[in-house]
């Protein structure tokens, strides 16, 4: 889990603020926590298609905490 693809997630979701390197960098995980602002009157995009850097490319699913 790199720093950017969190920023291009939370910039295609709304606009990035932070990411918390201190919960991603421990261990390897499924999943990273990032800060974005979003408009809530519009329904939040679920799913982000991301290329790795060999080509493929991967889905990742969005949760929302809040």
């Amino acid at each position: 889990m790199y720093q950017t693809v969190g920023q291009n997630v939370g910039n295609y979701i709304g606009e990035f603020l932070e990411y918390d390197e201190k919960i991603n960098s421990n261990f390897p995980s499924s999943y990273m926590c990032i800060r974005f602002l979003f408009d809530v009157w519009k329904p939040l995009k679920k799913i982000k298609k991301i290329k790795k850097p060999r080509g493929e490319s991967k889905e990742v699913s969005v949760k929302c905490e809040t």
